[in-house]
């Protein structure tokens, strides 16, 4: 059994040694450059944590008997509602699931505030409640959609050629339908 010797050049250790330290040297600019690229990509956020004040004002009728419903005991309501962003994104996304209008949109989420003041007003009248409206103030509305798409929970669609107005229409994106299907799997 035989061992074969082999000579080397110091210069090749060398060169390899020149070479690894090089490459040493661009390991921080490597990651100072990929750290640079992470800050400047816009990173998709979740909604804020705070709650939203939203004012809502109506009307609501009463009457003694549940079977004869008459306009005529109409009343004003005012209301603030403190909501958090999940609270209203999960009201939202059951419509944002497929492309749906500001309008469309607006009114879900008064139909959803409604229904809460009914349930709310009934507790404190004796008579029965019912026709409860409410409206929120387009700019408000349109302040809440605009903060779920700088969030990257929305984005917007070209409106449909049959629209009756020509304003995008709104649907989830995939890290909203991901965000929206976990509110759904919380409850």
């Amino acid at each position: 059994h035989q061992t074969q010797s082999c000579w080397v050049r110091a210069t090749s250790i060398l060169a390899g040694q020149d070479t690894i330290a090089q490459l040493q040297q661009r390991i921080p600019a490597l990651e100072g450059a990929k750290s640079k690229k992470s800050e400047a990509a816009p990173a998709r956020q979740a909604p804020p944590t705070t709650l939203l004040s939203i004012p809502v004002t109506g009307h609501y009728y009463t009457t003694k008997d549940p079977n004869q419903r008459y306009a005529i005991n109409r009343k004003p309501v005012t209301h603030t509602f403190e909501k958090s962003w999940d609270q209203l994104f999960k009201v939202l996304g059951v419509r944002l699931e497929s492309a749906n209008s500001f309008a469309s949109l607006k009114r879900t989420l008064e139909a959803r505030l409604a229904e809460e003041i009914t349930r709310d007003l009934q507790t404190q009248n004796t008579e029965s409640v019912y026709g409860t409206s409410c409206a929120i103030k387009s700019d408000l509305f349109d302040s809440i959609l605009r903060t779920l798409h700088s969030r990257g929970l929305i984005t917007q669609r070209p409106f449909p050629r049959d629209a009756h107005v020509k304003r995008p229409y709104w649907i989830l994106t995939p890290a909203g339908a991901k965000h929206f299907a976990l509110l759904q799997a919380i409850s």
